[in-house]
């Protein structure tokens, strides 16, 4: 161990931020969770062959604000199904799901048990425009300030918030303030991150029905504003 002295500290420490800890900044709030397992498959399965995924979303019934997944992935060469249900808790006065009887019955549904397999849980801090993602000297990036709350993806937005806060930083140095009082208007002002806001309320609107056919009701009405994610996405990929 030893004690490091810096003059800005990023905290890209993810969900369970041990910054966020010591700054007595509540880690609670906006959490989602998910529940995750791998299953051994053989390399000619169809998920495989096709490069097929899937996200369920039929699981509102059963109070899931989110999905159970499956994916390919390939670990030291073995084939694995990666499987699991995120819950969003965007609507943070509905009742929480039973997660691992989600991804009980999900898998039983595919011909999988449950216990045949060690589970993995993790918490995902997702973003919330009224959360603090700055203090003086100290920012937030990547999952400690906050993942897609739709579908709590984070990697993209990751990337997205290094190069916000490696500007803010130069930014700062050049003008002697490491107050970073404008870091979350930079992250608003982003291509990529600049969404996350419309993604908290499409989130909102997606996970607030109860039965299936609100919810496909939900999804058709938010089609139209997904599609104007397309141009934020390109724009990230042009920015100078």
């Amino acid at each position: 161990r030893a004690v490091f002295h810096a003059k800005v500290v990023v905290a890209a420490d993810g969900s369970n931020s041990t910054v966020l800890k010591e700054l007595k900044w509540n880690r609670m709030a906006g959490q989602a969770r998910l529940l995750e397992v791998l299953t051994s498959e053989t390399p000619d399965d169809r998920a495989f062959r096709d490069g097929v995924a899937v996200f369920d979303f039929s699981q509102a019934g059963s109070g899931l604000q989110g999905y159970y997944w499956e994916f390919p992935s390939l670990i030291d060469g073995q084939a694995f199904l990666n499987r699991g249900v995120f819950d969003s808790r965007v609507q943070t006065k509905r009742p929480r799901a039973a997660l691992k009887q989600v991804l009980t019955e999900s898998l039983t549904n595919r011909g999988r048990d449950l216990a045949d397999f060690p589970i993995k849980g993790h918490p995902i801090r997702r973003f919330r425009s009224d959360s603090p993602v700055s203090a003086p000297r100290i920012l937030l990036a990547g999952d400690s300030a906050g993942v897609d709350p739709l579908l709590g993806e984070g990697i993209s937005y990751a990337l997205g918030y290094g190069q916000v806060a490696a500007e803010a930083i130069v930014d700062a140095f050049a003008r002697d303030d490491l107050s970073f009082v404008s870091y979350a208007d930079r992250i608003q002002a982003h291509p990529l991150l600049s969404g996350l806001k419309t993604r908290v309320a499409i989130a909102k609107l997606i996970y607030w029905p109860k039965l299936i056919w609100q919810q496909e009701l939900a999804w058709r009405f938010s089609s139209m504003i997904l599609g104007g994610f397309q141009r934020y996405r390109q724009g990230f990929g042009t920015r100078p």
